[in-house]
């Protein structure tokens, strides 16, 4: 239903996203994926995204993944703050 009312143009998720079949489900309805990495046992790919982080700072480059990631994350605590401060678990709505 949602898909039939708005328009999306991406996938904001978590690190327990981090999964080819999931991207390529994404990228194949027109949309850009933006799921932090996961490196999960992997220690060159740590190292790897280490050195990199570390590279783009001393450059001071920030990549657009990072800077939509920062957002989706401000945006989820607010959320969160939201629901577990003010009561707002049980809040039903109508239309859009």
């Amino acid at each position: 239903m949602t898909a039939g009312r708005a328009t999306s143009l991406y996938d904001l998720m978590d690190a327990a996203y981090d999964a080819k079949e999931i991207r390529k489900k994404s990228e194949s309805l027109g949309h850009v994926p933006v799921i932090d990495v996961n490196p999960r046992c992997d220690a060159d790919l740590k190292a790897e995204l280490k050195r990199e982080a570390r590279a783009l700072r001393s450059c001071g480059l920030v990549m657009p993944e990072s800077v939509r990631y920062r957002i989706r994350s401000g945006v989820e605590r607010t959320n969160a703050r939201l629901k577990d401060g003010f009561g707002t678990c049980h809040v039903r709505v109508r239309g859009m």
